[in-house]
């Protein structure tokens, strides 16, 4: 198996919720990379909150067919990494 070091690299996922999505999610967090994640379900908000915590991984709630969960997204992800 490769194995990847993404320490301090930065990513955005879209679809982190469910299946290639939320594998992709567990092997960049485990790879040591921050991750922010868009996922259109409140449950699995909670689900990948549970499980990955905040410190790594910055979960925003919406719908990116939308225009503004669009700039929403791009303006959390780059506050929270940017703090982070």
């Amino acid at each position: 198996m490769i194995k990847f070091n993404f320490k301090n690299k930065n990513f955005a996922l879209t679809g982190a919720g469910k299946g290639i999505g939320f594998e992709t999610l567990n092997k960049l967090y485990k790879s040591g990379a921050k991750i922010s994640v868009v996922t259109r379900s409140m449950s699995d908000v909670k689900k990948i909150k549970k499980k990955f915590g905040s410190n790594r991984v910055y979960v925003y709630h919406g719908d990116l067919s939308k225009e503004k969960d669009i700039n929403a997204f791009f303006l959390y992800s780059k506050k929270k990494i940017k703090s982070n």
